[in-house]
């Protein structure tokens, strides 16, 4: 008997998984950053356990790659370097303004897009592999050029944007901007904004969408002329083939984001990469469990780090660390540190959400990259933000205003603000009810985000089209509604005219007789003759 019900179990459950035909997915993720590659790479794992098969252009490699998993590895070519707004070796980093951040990461963009495309790996690829893929996955950070995958293998896009919910998302699915409430990504703005704040809000929206067709039609387009000159013309333009992408997996929650209207085809994947903690490194393990105080964890990308921190402030971080009764543990990838305090363990980086989910972990603090906050506020660790570059301010400005962290900026730091700012934030009770706050809403989903990042991505497998916004058949001025606002304002103009007409032909000499009118014309006339 016990066998029948464990077979009608087992037939419930296989039936209750969504099954899927087998694609053939070409991925293209050409960033050279941990964190974005840390976001997708478990998302194309997962594609290909279940049977899909998955061929990824990618800087880097995955050591336990599946057999169905296959990889084109493309130069390295590190980001921070190009975007860098300082000298790392003497001078301090700024807050670069949103117009620097703009063009600073589109040009980084052409040129890794260019070199990436000029790559032997790249060119045999183009040239040699004939495997018909059905579904183009391709990372959504300035390199339209890779549209042209979708023109080859006449293919649907998918999207990831790794930074989020970008307002280019917003421009390439049709959905609303709401400008009144909704801030752009780089822009550290409060949460309710004021006039003056929708004003900016609005003005650097709109120049970044004109500024983002410009780079399109023109830079974009250009790589497309360089390397798919091969390819039978009349070629398709960029703008057309961005028709191409049928959904966005964003890097984001409305718990710890602005809450906004979104079209079916923007899909919420925040956290998809947070796993149960697993097992740390036997040192690591070791030193954490003679904590009897508390474990306070530093994590900025080393990119990030070296090229923006000098030596000096280096040094200020571990003197603040020497006073502190918690234990540090510091990813680093550096030169070994001779000096660290007795408190403080140096170790090369492992995943952070292990660590974080260590029970005695009081703090993380970090630059303030999306992913980094995102793991914190899974496991409901506080954050003391250094934010060094782009959306890091507007991510630790959120932070903060939530009151789940706190800011620090790069040209304030010495050891007092460092261990003031580290006590403030661990011991703080009211910063600890905030973060579990924000930690139960961030993780209570009604299914985990690896199950509706892989849901869609076959949806968009089976085709959606139909899931696309009708806005985007529209004109600027036809989605804006200027023509009919104008013709609004044409019927009231004429209607008012209209009405003044009647009054004055109509509505006035029928209750004025005409003799009365005349007389009260020629009056006025003997009255100035008199005098």
């Amino acid at each position: 008997m016990k066998f029948y019900v464990w077979c009608f179990v087992a037939f419930a459950f296989a039936n209750s998984v969504p099954v899927s035909k087998s694609d053939y997915i070409l991925a293209i993720f050409p960033l050279d950053i941990s964190t974005h590659q840390r976001f997708s790479r478990p998302i194309l794992r997962e594609l290909a356990s279940r049977g899909h098969t998955v061929t990824v252009i990618t800087p880097e490699e995955d050591p336990k790659p599946l057999p169905n998993y296959r990889q084109i590895l493309v130069p390295r070519i590190p980001l921070w370097d190009a975007v860098s707004t300082n000298d790392s070796s003497t001078a301090s980093p700024k807050k670069s303004s949103h117009r620097e951040i703009q063009i600073d990461l589109r040009n980084r963009s052409q040129i890794i897009a260019d070199t990436i495309l000029s790559s032997k790996a790249m060119k045999d690829f183009m040239s040699e592999d004939k495997t018909p893929y059905n579904l183009i996955i391709c990372e959504l950070f300035n390199m339209e050029v890779f549209y042209m995958f979708s023109h080859i293998y006449k293919a649907p896009i998918v999207g990831f944007s790794s930074f989020g919910h970008a307002h280019s998302v917003n421009q390439i699915l049709g959905n609303p901007y709401e400008l009144s409430y909704v801030s752009h990504e780089n822009l550290q703005l409060p949460k309710r904004l004021k006039i003056l704040d929708r004003v900016q809000n609005t003005f650097w929206t709109m120049v970044d969408l004109i500024e983002r067709g410009w780079w399109i039609n023109s830079e974009q387009e250009e790589l497309v002329k360089k390397h798919f000159s091969y390819l039978k013309e009349p070629l398709p333009s960029l703008k057309d083939l961005e028709k191409n992408v049928t959904l966005v997996l964003v890097n984001s929650h409305f718990t710890v984001d602005t809450v906004r209207p979104m079209v079916p085809g923007i899909i919420e994947i925040a956290g998809v990469h947070i796993d149960t903690p697993r097992k740390l490194p036997k040192e690591v393990d070791s030193f954490l469990a003679q904590a009897t105080d508390g474990i306070i964890y530093v994590n900025f990308e080393s990119d990030v780090f070296k090229s923006e921190i000098c030596p000096g402030r280096m040094k200020l971080f571990l003197k603040a660390f020497k006073r502190l009764k918690q234990r540090v543990v510091w990813a680093w990838e550096g030169e070994e540190i001779p000096d660290a305090p007795r408190n403080v363990m140096m170790v090369k980086p492992i995943p952070q959400s292990d660590i974080l989910g260590y029970p005695k972990v009081e703090l993380l603090i970090t630059h303030g990259g999306q992913i980094h906050v995102q793991e914190a506020i899974s496991r409901g660790i506080p954050i003391l933000c250094i934010p060094m570059y782009g959306d890091q301010f507007s991510t630790c400005s959120k932070a903060v205003q939530d009151g789940y962290g706190k800011e620090l900026a790069v040209e304030d730091l010495s050891e007092e603000t460092i261990m003031s700012a580290t006590v403030e934030v661990s011991e703080g009770s009211r910063i600890q009810e905030k973060i579990e706050m924000a930690s139960s809403l961030f993780n209570d989903k009604p299914n985990p985000a690896m199950y509706t990042a892989i849901y869609w991505i076959e949806y968009a497998g089976r085709g959606a089209n139909h899931i696309k916004s009708p806005a985007l058949e529209l004109s600027w001025y036809e989605y804006y509604l200027l023509d009919t606002v104008a013709i609004m304002w044409l019927a009231a103009y004429y209607m008012f005219r209209f009405i003044s007409w009647m009054w004055m032909n109509v509505v006035l000499r029928k209750k004025v007789p005409r003799n009365d009118i005349q007389h009260l014309i020629e009056k006025p006339k003997e009255h100035y003759k008199e005098q």
